[in-house]
């Protein structure tokens, strides 16, 4: 087992770095899921529903380890990178394209609205925890 523990360090250096690790790989799958599965046909209110219906759908079997990778990804990060920032950036277009085409209301601003929704995603994560 001592083996299997060192092999494992190898590649991260603490759990911290392997939760990052898992982060990095739960937003990848998040924005391939982006590329392959948005079409024309629908509007960005329906493909901002897809990101948050995946994220949630990883997260619910796993809500400890979710809880515990968003808040060292993104809570508790010493520097400015969180894998989870490509989740924001990626929503924030949406919700820009959607105001242009009347899905979301333009006074408000599209970050305030990226902000609500994951606001209530990181809510049902730590409600859940």
């Amino acid at each position: 087992m001592i083996y299997l523990r060192e092999h494992f360090f190898n590649y991260f250096t603490n759990k911290e770095g392997l939760l990052l690790a898992v982060a990095e790989e739960e937003v990848m799958d998040i924005l391939e899921l982006a590329e392959k599965e948005f079409t024309k046909k629908q509007s960005c209110r329906q493909k901002i529903e897809l990101v948050l219906q995946r994220l949630i759908k990883d997260s619910v079997p796993y809500m400890q380890l979710t809880g515990r990778m968003v808040f060292t990804t993104i809570i508790n990060s010493g520097d400015d990178y969180s894998p989870f920032h490509k989740i924001d950036e990626l929503l924030e277009e949406l919700v820009r394209e959607g105001q242009e085409c009347g899905d979301f209301i333009e006074r408000i601003r599209s970050n305030s609205i990226v902000s609500a929704l994951l606001g209530a995603y990181y809510s049902l994560i730590f409600s859940l925890v």
